[in-house]
């Protein structure tokens, strides 16, 4: 081998030393005579035309702004988390975590129950479901969609709640009943509904007299508490 070739077989080992994860892995050159608007016959004649587009590609492109289209920034709602419990009001961890236990078991026992449950015939009126406490034969005809509806429904009831009183018993048993049911993990649509469900419960448990019994606001607790630690919605959460 001459020197001549030495050389220029050392020039190209340090050349793709230099490259690293770029160095070549087909050597393709552009002729002088290269058309750019031929349509490529071949693999080399297809690099070629790729090296070419490549060379004549500016290094930084800038799209016109026409900024009487621009819009102005959307005002964006921020979400707020649960309200605070008043002191006499506030959860234990202790309770709290009992809370997820019993209702983990309880879980478990519906879901044997409506496993083994006749399919039943699904109700036109959904609203009828709150005209009174749940039965199994009803819960069981519900659909994931149609328990969304139930809570949707039930949130409306909630939001007509008067400062200062406090959640109906049948609705507090039906919020039970149906995140006893839901299926997880959770839709988008489903844990929306769910952190409306909370918010409202701590706002109803804000406003009531901090003279209250424990009757008024325990179940809000535990609705709350099933929302934020069960479905893990930790944000929610009594602290």
């Amino acid at each position: 081998m001459d020197n001549e070739s030495e050389q220029n077989e050392y020039s190209d080992y340090s050349e793709d030393e230099d490259l690293g994860l770029l160095k070549k892995a087909l050597y393709v050159e552009l002729p002088e005579n290269f058309d750019p608007n031929k349509i490529p016959s071949n693999g080399e004649e297809y690099l070629q035309k790729v090296m070419y587009e490549a060379r004549n590609c500016p290094a930084l492109k800038v799209a016109p702004v026409d900024s009487i289209k621009i819009k102005p920034p959307t005002k964006v709602q921020m979400i707020e988390n649960c309200m605070k419990a008043p002191p006499s009001m506030l959860p234990s961890m202790s309770w709290q975590l009992e809370t997820i236990k019993d209702f983990t078991k309880f879980r478990k026992f519906m879901s044997k129950e409506l496993e083994n449950y006749p399919n039943s015939k699904k109700k036109d009126n959904l609203a009828e479901c709150l005209t009174g406490l749940p039965k199994l034969a009803t819960v069981a005809a519900l659909t994931q969609e149609d328990k969304i509806k139930v809570l949707e429904t039930i949130l409306s009831q909630l939001n007509n709640i008067k400062k200062g009183k406090p959640m109906a018993t049948v609705e507090g048993v039906w919020i039970y009943s149906i995140l006893a049911t839901l299926e997880i993990p959770l839709c988008p649509d489903t844990c929306h509904i769910l952190r409306e469900v909370a918010r409202k419960c701590s706002q109803i448990r804000s406003s009531l007299e901090k003279s209250a019994v424990e009757k008024d606001y325990v179940t809000l607790n535990l609705i709350i508490c099933l929302i934020a630690r069960f479905y893990r919605q930790l944000d929610l959460a009594d602290e």
